[in-house]
């Protein structure tokens, strides 16, 4: 099965961010994972994604920050692959071009020329996907070692990013059942088949049911005591009115299908 080259998108027209997301859809190798218009939120992004490339806006305008704070973030960063960034902007300054590329960008992309679109974005992600792949090292490769190392990274990303979901919808990270919610998330995308509870309990030396009952009682806790606004906004699946909350196998099964949407 071929890679996916994962790509952060840094852009704050929402028209074009949607045009970028179709035409890597349809580009069967690019996948999208993450899309901001904050220079700061882009960097732990790239913290907790751990992105192949980023399609960097310098301007932003319409978001926070800008491309070159982002830039000398990323320079700060202790990364064992940096990323490709391939800088798109609207910018005339030959100035601001040369501290682009001080800054470590891998190549510049200019919005006002003939022929630039979306497309032609994602076409030149496509023609360097080999490249790209490349430069990361053992990462892409396929002996034992690597693949260990593949599938420890691909976990890494997927506890990140569950981190960051259950940041937004508040749930208590002294909790227990935080910690389980993440490994059983992390179990049901890997090994969809396999027991998440008995799996847990196995690791932990606990019963399948203190597993379940200390995962129900951490989503229980956020739906009762956080801020109802903030869930509808960042757990955007339907709930039972009468119920009130979503049920353990909803919750779990919420996040399996949107992290495998992105991963």
């Amino acid at each position: 099965m071929e890679n996916n080259l994962s790509v952060l998108l840094v852009e704050d027209e929402t028209y074009e961010c949607d045009d970028i997301v179709r035409c890597a859809d349809e580009s069967g190798g690019i996948k999208i994972i993450d899309i901001l218009d904050d220079s700061d939120e882009a960097t732990e992004s790239v913290k907790v994604c751990l992105p192949d490339a980023v399609v960097l806006d310098i301007e932003l305008l319409k978001g926070n920050g800008n491309g070159l704070d982002f830039l000398k973030s990323l320079n700060e960063m202790a990364l064992d692959v940096r990323p490709f960034v391939l800088v798109t902007t609207n910018n005339t300054s030959h100035i601001i071009h040369k501290r682009i590329k001080e800054l470590g960008a891998d190549f510049i992309m200019l919005k006002y020329q003939r022929g630039y679109c979306a497309k032609k974005v994602v076409d030149f992600l496509v023609e360097m996907k080999s490249s790209i792949e490349n430069s990361a090292g053992s990462y892409f490769k396929t002996d034992a070692e690597s693949d260990s190392a593949a599938a420890d990274s691909a976990s890494k990303k997927i506890q990140g990013r569950l981190d960051k979901e259950f940041d937004l919808i508040g749930i208590n990270h002294r909790q227990i059942g935080r910690k389980y919610l993440v490994l059983g998330i992390e179990i049901a995308i890997s090994s969809p088949d396999k027991n998440i509870y008995k799996e847990i309990g196995e690791k932990y030396g606990k019963s399948s049911a203190s597993v379940e009952r200390a995962m129900q009682n951490a989503v229980k806790q956020t739906w009762e005591k956080n801020n109802i606004e903030d869930l509808k906004k960042y757990y955007t699946a339907r709930i039972d009115p009468v119920k009130g909350t979503p049920t353990l196998t909803e919750f779990i099964y919420y996040y399996v299908n949107k992290l495998n949407r992105t991963l």
